[in-house]
């Protein structure tokens, strides 16, 4: 007679089930987390290496042809037609002054805007659409580059030399001038256009 030894199989308890979920979900959300760390620094550089673009284009106008304009005038669609941006921000429409949504787009996809200004000779471009955040990290990396004239983060402005003696901002400044609900912060930094 033969007998038959079957080893038992037991399966998971649902306490242990319920741990294993538990370190899953915590692991699945610091790689979410860090992920959207890197996402946020990605469009921060991305940004930073348009104006520089961007400012480029346009002191090259400045200094070819001059601009004959009135100061504060949008001079956005000038630079698309002259290729000022990187082909990435052109939202695939043909660019109309006035027109937001035909401008050219940030990498948090809100309009960017690009002003003269005659009297100082210099260019103003304006990131807007940004959330707290977006504003606080792109803020502070526009300040850092050495030839910014002028800044304004949500309505706190700086005039920074040669345009005045003001100094840039500091990182707790640029978050406490980052407080619009939502998308609602800007950023409009000032170069020189020569």
């Amino acid at each position: 007679m033969r007998t038959h030894n079957h080893a038992r199989c037991r399966g998971f308890t649902l306490t242990e089930l319920a741990i294993v979920l538990g370190i899953m979900g915590t692991i699945i959300g610091a790689i979410w987390v860090a992920a959207g760390h890197v996402n946020a620094t990605n469009r921060v550089q991305k940004a930073s290496g348009q104006v520089m673009q961007i400012v480029a284009g346009y002191r090259s106008l400045y200094t070819q042809h001059g601009v004959d304009v009135a100061n504060n005038t949008d001079i956005t669609c000038a630079g698309v037609t002259a290729n000022f941006f990187p082909s990435d921000m052109l939202p695939g429409v043909a660019c109309a002054t006035g027109t937001a949504s035909t401008y050219p787009l940030s990498p948090w996809n809100a309009s960017v805007t690009v002003l003269a200004d005659q009297t100082n000779s210099a260019i103003q471009i304006q990131y807007a659409g940004l959330t707290a955040d977006a504003c606080i990290n792109f803020a502070n990396a526009v300040t850092n580059s050495s030839d910014v004239v002028y800044e304004s983060i949500s309505g706190t402005a700086q005039s920074l030399p040669p345009l005045a003696a003001n100094v840039p901002y500091t990182t707790t400044q640029i978050a406490a001038a980052c407080n619009k609900a939502g998308s609602a912060n800007y950023v409009y930094v000032k170069y020189l256009a020569r």
